[in-house]
Order: structure tokens, then C-alpha cells, then sequence
């Protein structure tokens, strides 16, 4: 003999899917609450390895720049702590090093501003790795306070860069 369905009461089985689906949703709920608790803040670093960031959009940008100091007439710019320099030429510069640029393939690029401090006439010379156009290298200007931006550009690990003039002579 067929017995006839009851709405009140639930059918086989639905217990347990309603068991299953809350144990779902806790999960989740879960899976929610550590992602919002483990995601980056406010000036923390994100560090890629290496890795390509696909199609990102961003709004608000800015580069790290670095004010590195001229130590013994030797002046390093290290690509791993930023990619804008801002130095102030308080001696000559004998020896420009562009340190831990990306790996080849990949292009790696920076850009140093360079001051003249008030005593001005400093000079700096540059590493033979840099090529600029027409193979002319420039001169920076020597005029007190005066500043010059320079932009470099590498694909090959850093063996070769290619120099640009950005401006001279900004005061």
C-alpha cells in the first residue's frame, strides 16, 4: 500500500542536504574570514618572485625613489629598493653602478635625477654599459643647484643599458 506524501515532514534525505549545504556554507564562511584577515595592508610589500602580474589596472600609482649618497666618488643605484634616484652631486662620481636589475628578457628600467649641491661644477661619469644615442655620452650640467634627469632602460640583465636625456639644466 502506497502512503501518501506529508508536505510537514521532509522528505528522504532532505535532512542531510541541509546538513551538507550548512556545512558548506561554514566552510566558506570560513574560507572568507581568513582571506579578509590575511590580505595586505596599507604599505605592506607584495613580492611577486618573479612572477607576472596579467592585465592589472592601476589607479593612484607612484614609484619608490631612493636618495642614495656618494660614498668614496662610487655611486650605486640598487634597481631592488626602487627605481627613481635622486642624488645630490656633493663630490665627483668616478664609478655609477646600476645594481640588481631584473633578470634578462625582462625589461628593467629607472630613472636618476641628478643636483648639482650649491657648489656645483661636480661631474659624473658614466659606466661603459650605457649606450646613448649617437654614442654621445652627456655631460651633466655644472651650474649651482642646477638638475638632470636621465632615464635608463635594460633587457639583458642590465649587461647593456640604453641611456636617455629626460632633461637638462631644470633650476
Amino acid at each position: 500500500m502506497v502512503s501518501a506524501i506529508d508536505p510537514t515532514k521532509p522528505a528522504d534525505g532532505v535532512p542531510a542536504v541541509k546538513a551538507e549545504l550548512r556545512a558548506n556554507l561554514l566552510a566558506a564562511k570560513l574560507e572568507i574570514e581568513t582571506l579578509q584577515a590575511t590580505k595586505i595592508g596599507h604599505g605592506e610589500l607584495i613580492d611577486m618572485q618573479h612572477q607576472p602580474l596579467i592585465r592589472p589596472e592601476l589607479r593612484a600609482y607612484s614609484e619608490t625613489s631612493r636618495t642614495p649618497k656618494i660614498m668614496g666618488e662610487a655611486l650605486t643605484l640598487d634597481l631592488q629598493t626602487g627605481n627613481v634616484f635622486e642624488v645630490t652631486m656633493t663630490e665627483n662620481v668616478l664609478s655609477l653602478v646600476l645594481a640588481n636589475p631584473p633578470r634578462g628578457g625582462i625589461v628593467g628600467s629607472c630613472v636618476l635625477i641628478v643636483k648639482q649641491d650649491a657648489n656645483g661644477a661636480r661631474t659624473l661619469a658614466w659606466p661603459g654599459s650605457i649606450r646613448w644615442p649617437g654614442g654621445v655620452q652627456p655631460s651633466i650640467t655644472a651650474a649651482k643647484n642646477a638638475i638632470d634627469l636621465f632615464a635608463f632602460v635594460t633587457r639583458d640583465g642590465g649587461v647593456t643599458w640604453y641611456g636617455f636625456v629626460g632633461g637638462q639644466d631644470f633650476r
